[in-house]
């Protein structure tokens, strides 16, 4: 988690200003930022799986949850399928075609409702671990920082910037969409990664007193 911490304090810190910085198509569809951003929910949904897979029962429908918001955060950063089909670069990037005129596109709507359908079994097979985890740690200060730098950056890039509503940096409201974008992908993995800690600390904090209680019947069996 250390390493997480860091590397958010130095995204916090660079992004703002490469958003004026760095030329404007390195903000388009499929280029830099918005790859990253990508590979950044990729990462999330592989990993979440995995530890779905791995982790203890208990733990799989709260890990299966949040592939789940993974997966489709990324299918919407990936306008569904659309980026793979370019059909002409612009001065503002490369156009795609509309959902509909995609093969696939008929089939988006199915994913969505088996996700939604998928999600709210997750959640409901998981609610016991996630009640206890919201009554034991709702006012964890990693969690809540990191919450508010994923609400923050929702709101900033999906209203403020991709609107257009600050005059005095309209030439670079994509630019500073995506980065805050980038800045709420990255906090969701540093979310999931918070959660999977205090996770395995009650695991372990249960292994503990699981042995204590052995240990002292052992020893008044034994006296």
């Amino acid at each position: 988690m250390k390493i997480i911490n860091k590397v958010s304090i130095v995204l916090l810190i660079v992004v703002w200003p490469l958003a004026f910085l760095l030329p404007g198509w390195a903000f388009w569809e499929n280029n830099w930022i918005e790859n990253i951003e990508a590979l950044i929910l990729l990462g999330g949904f592989l990993m979440t799986v995995k530890w779905s897979f791995l982790g203890a029962r208990s733990e799989r429908w709260l890990w299966l949850s949040a592939a789940v918001l993974f997966l489709v955060a990324l299918g919407r950063e990936l306008s569904w399928g659309r980026v793979f089909y370019p059909m002409a670069w612009t001065t503002t990037g490369p156009e795609f075609p509309g959902i509909n005129e995609v093969w696939f596109g008929g089939y988006v709507p199915w994913f969505l409702g088996a996700m939604a359908l998928l999600l709210c079994v997750a959640l409901w097979r998981g609610r016991d671990l996630i009640a206890v985890l919201y009554k034991e740690h709702l006012s964890d200060r990693t969690l809540l920082i990191y919450l508010a730098i994923f609400i923050g950056g929702l709101v900033l890039g999906e209203t403020i910037f991709e609107k257009n509503m600050i005059s005095l940096w309209s030439a670079y409201h994509q630019n500073l969409e995506e980065m805050a974008e980038l800045c709420s992908y990255w906090s969701a993995i540093a979310l999931v990664f918070r959660v999977k800690e205090l996770v395995c600390a009650k695991v372990e904090a249960s292994l503990i007193k699981g042995k204590t209680l052995y240990s002292l019947a052992q020893f008044t069996l034994h006296r």
